[in-house]
């Protein structure tokens, strides 16, 4: 799940900000599925779902599953292999939707793109240092205009070191069923993972 999680941090959790800075959409408008692949670890692919009238993203790994509610803020991992479930509360109230941007940061227009197809503005988003002494945390990030993101880029000293780019995405329209724990999943039971022989 190590790639699920690196892909929540990237997103974050900061719509309002997006709308206060004028940058994308602070969540996509439309429901969707596209699959991503990142350029760091091991390669792996991975998908993403987003379903509209509840506001819950769902990415999917080899490794499992973890759906996140933006409304509730709420996160749950699903690990398919054993058929359980971990929930969480990040505790953060910063708006409704998916973001990239956290609150104080700067958001700069670049220009536009074309990723798998589909038309994408570039953003540059340097987010607020904790101190002035700090190298900045600068994203580029290329989002359609109904908040799908097609393609983010982590820079450091001005050279792009991690990029998770969409190979192939579809807006089709999502059973609300695939956001929900699947019946006979059980809580996390940590004994259950280490037995004793």
């Amino acid at each position: 799940m190590r790639l699920a999680a690196t892909v929540a941090a990237l997103l974050g959790l900061a719509g309002s900000a997006l709308a206060q800075t004028g940058g994308p959409p602070p969540s996509p408008t439309r429901d969707f599925t596209a699959t991503y692949r990142a350029d760091s670890g091991d390669n792996q692919d991975f998908s993403m779902s987003w379903l509209t009238s509840e506001g819950i993203l769902r990415i999917d790994t080899p490794g499992g599953t973890l759906l996140q509610n933006t409304r509730s803020r709420r996160t749950t991992i699903l690990m398919t292999e054993q058929r359980m479930f971990v929930e969480s509360d990040d505790g953060k109230d910063d708006g409704p939707g998916i973001g990239l941007v956290e609150p104080g940061s700067r958001v700069t227009r670049k220009g536009s793109e074309r990723i798998a197809g589909h038309a994408c503005t570039v953003w540059r988003i340097e987010a607020p240092k904790e101190d002035p002494e700090d190298e900045a945390e600068v994203k580029e990030a290329c989002v359609t205009s109904d908040g799908v993101l097609l393609r983010v880029v982590e820079m450091e000293g001005g050279e792009a070191s991690k990029t998770t780019t969409v190979t192939r995405l579809d807006y089709a329209s999502q059973d609300a069923a695939r956001f929900r724990v699947p019946a006979g999943y059980r809580p996390f039971d940590p004994a259950a993972m280490n037995p004793r022989r």
